[in-house]
């Protein structure tokens, strides 16, 4: 594996990351060793991008530096000649197309430099995943039903259920290669029923002090690879195997084994700042400008003051970071970070956004990640029990999970959840009866000993109309009961 920055006439530096190069007769397990400098990779050599968007950078920057760069590298993807030479070589598969990210850029690169027509419909993707045993098979479907906001799927449940098992064992199997997936300590993260969908990237996103996403590197995935990959990276990524962890563990690799520990907020400024700097050497300030709009655009952003261009200098978000809130800190990061690490057809998996955030930056928040999903061709699973997250989403998109002893079962809503409002999808979709509500009793209580006038007061005249109702069904109910009685 190796690094790429180019540095481009007008001084820029472009950022390409990960190339895998191929020599002929290394066979499986060989290193091919091309010259320390050269103007062009040798006969025997062969180089395949590892991440789509080391195609989309190159792309950016012009055809002239594009299509010279890829000649000099000798690019399978853009020269159907190199690619039918080295083809047969045992390398190809076990080594350029080691991870399921390497195939997305290789068809990319067709797509892009050899003229061939892509293989996948824009805005579709489709797969079942089986979790591991007792459990229903979970049927996820993306669909291009343009302008609803269909790239988005939220889980739904009850405390305990197993949305964030689901998602983050959902990660791992995403994440994996073909060999580790059929290795029997791999089974505990369930399978792919069927093919396995064809994805760019993996991002797991999760802002909870408590959650225990597996990362690749850890448990099943070999740790000198972790090593390896995290040293080069951070926060958090493991380049080759295109997964990113952005959420509030600090993540490392010690003695071979798995360490984690919480981030503070001046690591997550941090990260954000990396993340910044990566979008700009990937050329991305114009994709980073439009996602960020609606969260911008959100009343309590615009409270904090003006925020700096994408391109400011690090002070000046500095000085806006002292201006922000956890929360914000919180969702201007993951922002900065999806539009750094996007790739196409990369799955996004999602616990609970709504933590530390205000319903109204909740509602950007979702729209942000949309307009980065549209941008990037990709898709995103969310857990959540936010009325407000589902209110976002069609219901076609929404899953609802139940358990039933050790069984999962997968179930649809009854209602449509989109532009629902927030008090039926409460009751209808999470459930929440007259039984749940301690409110109900308490009112019940005050009305079999005070007067209506006498609640009135204690509420300072300002009871809600509900609450109104409640009361006098109550005593409309004591005085029946009590002309029964008599």
């Amino acid at each position: 594996m190796f690094h790429v920055t180019l540095w481009l006439e007008d001084g820029r530096k472009l950022d390409l990351e990960d190339v895998k190069i191929l020599q002929l007769g290394m066979g499986t397990s060989g290193r091919a060793e091309p010259p320390q400098a050269f103007e062009q990779l040798p006969e025997d050599f062969c180089s395949l991008g590892q991440a789509t968007s080391y195609y989309e950078a190159l792309q950016a920057a012009g055809s002239t530096v594009a299509t010279d760069y890829l000649r000099r590298m000798r690019d399978i993807s853009a020269s159907p000649a190199i690619d039918e030479r080295f083809s047969p070589e045992p390398g190809y598969a076990t080594s350029l197309f080691r991870f399921p990210a390497a195939h997305q850029a290789y068809v990319l690169g067709r797509e892009l430099f050899s003229g061939t027509e892509p293989d996948l419909a824009e805005g579709q993707l489709s797969f079942s995943y089986q979790p591991h045993v007792n459990n229903d098979i979970v049927s996820f479907n993306f669909g291009a039903h343009d302008p609803l906001p269909t790239r988005l799927i939220a889980v739904i449940g009850y405390n305990g259920v197993g949305k964030t098992r689901l998602l983050a064992n959902l990660a791992m199997v995403a994440a994996a290669d073909d060999h580790e997936l059929s290795t029997p300590e791999f089974e505990q993260y369930g399978a792919f029923d069927g093919d396995r969908p064809k994805l760019g990237a993996v991002i797991a996103v999760s802002y909870s002090a408590f959650d225990d996403f597996p990362v690749p590197g850890q448990g099943a995935f070999e740790a000198s690879e972790a090593a390896l990959e995290q040293a080069r990276d951070r926060t958090g990524q493991t380049s080759a195997r295109r997964y990113t962890y952005i959420g509030l563990r600090r993540i490392g690799v010690v003695n071979s084994t798995a360490a984690t520990e919480l981030k503070s907020l001046s690591d997550i400024v941090q990260d954000f700042h990396v993340a910044r700097e990566l979008a700009s050497t990937k050329l991305r300030e114009g994709q980073l400008r439009l996602i960020l709009e609606p969260i911008f655009d959100e009343p309590s952003f615009a409270m904090v003051g003006e925020m700096p261009e994408v391109d400011s200098k690090r002070d000046s978000w500095d000085d806006a970071f002292t201006r922000l809130s956890a929360g914000h800190k919180i969702v201007l990061n993951i922002v900065v970070q999806l539009c750094a690490r996007l790739e196409r057809r990369t799955l996004v998996l999602i616990d609970e956004p709504e933590m530390h955030l205000h319903p109204p930056l909740v509602a950007a928040l979702l729209k942000s990640i949309g307009a980065g999903l549209k941008l990037f061709d990709s898709f995103g699973i969310v857990a959540t029990h936010s009325p407000v997250v589902v209110q976002e989403i069609p219901g076609r998109n929404v899953l609802v999970l139940r358990r039933h002893g050790r069984w999962l079962r997968v179930e649809a809503p009854e209602i449509e959840t989109f532009g629902e409002n927030v008090s039926l999808l409460t009751t209808e979709i999470f459930n929440l009866d007259n039984s749940d509500r301690d409110f109900q009793g308490v009112l019940r209580a005050l009305a079999a000993t005070h007067s209506l006038e006498r609640i009135e007061a204690l509420f300072g005249g300002r009871i809600s109309s509900q609450g109104r109702a409640i009361i006098r069904s109550e005593k409309r109910g004591l005085e029946q009961l009590g002309d029964a009685d008599a």
